[in-house]
């Protein structure tokens, strides 16, 4: 076993996730509850800089969740997009999502692609999709 291993189990839901990795620092996790099943496994890079002088946190997301709904014997693929720590060291600290997100039904090939626009110095964050 490669890493830690957690497990929670009540009478209609279930989890149960693992560090697969280390280096680089990957976890696979499923769920389980009535009617469905989410799965996939989470890979975040980090970077830290003082981008502006007030430092700055950002995270990339790599990896991908897939929800199954066994109503409809559907399965969506969920992308995952990037999340960046704003004025760590001065400033109003503030947390901002970027980048987009994809989502794909594998039985109706449907597609949807989410955008989330990070703040910037006259504006606000704002999500298009």
């Amino acid at each position: 076993m490669l890493g830690e291993t957690y497990e929670l189990v009540t009478e209609d839901f279930r989890w149960f996730s693992e560090q697969v990795s280390h280096h680089p620092p990957i976890s696979a996790f499923i769920q389980e509850g009535k009617g469905y099943v989410v799965s996939g496994f989470m890979h975040s890079k980090s970077k830290f800089g003082f981008g502006g002088g007030k430092g700055m946190l950002e995270v990339s997301n790599l990896g991908y969740q897939d929800y199954y709904y066994e109503k409809y014997n559907e399965t969506i693929s969920v992308g995952r997009n990037n999340v960046t720590a704003n004025n760590v060291a001065f400033g109003q600290f503030y947390l901002d999502v970027s980048g987009d997100i994809d989502a794909i039904n594998h039985r109706t090939h449907e597609k949807a692609i989410v955008k989330f626009y990070p703040r910037g110095w006259s504006s606000q964050s704002y999500i298009e999709g």
